[in-house]
């Protein structure tokens, strides 16, 4: 069944029926003159824009939804993901200005996560993505990939192909340009994982991501590796070879009228943190953890 987005099909009847272009303004500039500049608040009296933007970032801000706890053995469940992801946007129907101020905070800050496998309960699909609104694609910031290797490994620097992981329909222009693109590896997604074979990872997929035109409007390209504690001797020689690699130069932006070029470089001093999780796995007790942290 081919699902339809209703407030589109509104339109369109209001569109058809009107015989007139139904557009919103969603910016300041654009609607100036055509919305209450709420002067009798001090928030739009006496704060500066910079300050209330502050305001708006923390009060749309995603945060873990406590009604909607995951189970602490999913093969998901970790830091930042022990819960639904949410944002309110209760702030944004309190008036117009704020409304043009703030619309694009949501999407900018929240975290679009998809899975390659074992999906949370609020993964994002190809499905989702095709819905959002040109508007949503140009806030669209933080998208977050959990991968298994199998699934990341077919990756490569061609045209499309970073993106179709996340679209299904023919491209068009500027459809998929996230201001930062997360890959995560748990430590259920490296090879054989659950029978204690050596860490290992191909290269090939990790330079796919730094060359990738699909990428260039990304600010951001951010890699987390994930093991148990007493594998942190294999990871390190990953890291340190990962290190050495560099972003292919590609010409894609005008500078003074110009071609200017772009590549991503490295951080070169990782940042490193830890956390405490069950031994049994999605219900399930695989014997070389036992007793062992992860």
């Amino acid at each position: 069944m081919k699902e339809t987005n209703p407030t589109t099909s509104m339109l369109q009847k209001i569109e058809l029926r009107t015989m007139k272009k139904v557009a919103i303004r969603t910016e300041e500039t654009e609607a100036f003159g055509k919305f209450n500049e709420q002067l009798a608040s001090p928030l739009f009296s006496k704060l500066p824009w910079e300050l209330r933007d502050l305001i708006w970032a923390y009060s749309t801000a995603p945060y873990e939804d406590p009604d909607g706890k995951f189970d602490e053995t999913a093969y998901y469940y970790r830091p930042g993901h022990t819960a639904r992801l949410k944002s309110d946007t209760a702030l944004l129907l309190t008036c117009r200005r704020v409304w043009l101020e703030a619309n694009a905070m949501p999407m900018l800050q929240a975290e679009h996560s998809f899975y390659f496998h074992r999906a949370a309960p609020d993964a994002r699909n190809s499905q989702w993505m095709s819905r959002l609104t040109d508007k949503n694609r140009r806030d669209f910031g933080h998208l977050h990939m959990f991968a298994q290797m199998f699934a990341i490994e077919r990756l490569t620097c061609s045209v499309g192909q970073v993106r179709r992981f996340f679209l299904a329909e023919s491209p068009q222009p500027n459809d998929f340009q996230p201001r930062m693109m997360h890959v995560t590896i748990r430590h259920t997604d490296w090879w054989f994982w659950e029978n204690e074979e050596p860490l290992r990872l191909s290269w090939g997929w990790v330079q796919a991501l730094l060359d990738s035109a699909d990428l260039r409007n990304t600010e951001i390209i951010k890699l987390e590796l994930e093991t148990l504690d007493y594998k942190v001797d294999q990871l390190e020689p990953i890291l340190e070879h990962i290190k050495q690699l560099e972003s292919l130069e590609y010409k894609t932006h005008l500078i003074d009228g110009n071609l200017a070029k772009s590549k991503f470089v490295l951080c070169r001093d990782p940042e490193v943190y830890s956390w405490e999780g069950p031994v049994n796995i999605d219900g399930q007790k695989f014997e070389p953890y036992e007793g062992k942290k992860k």
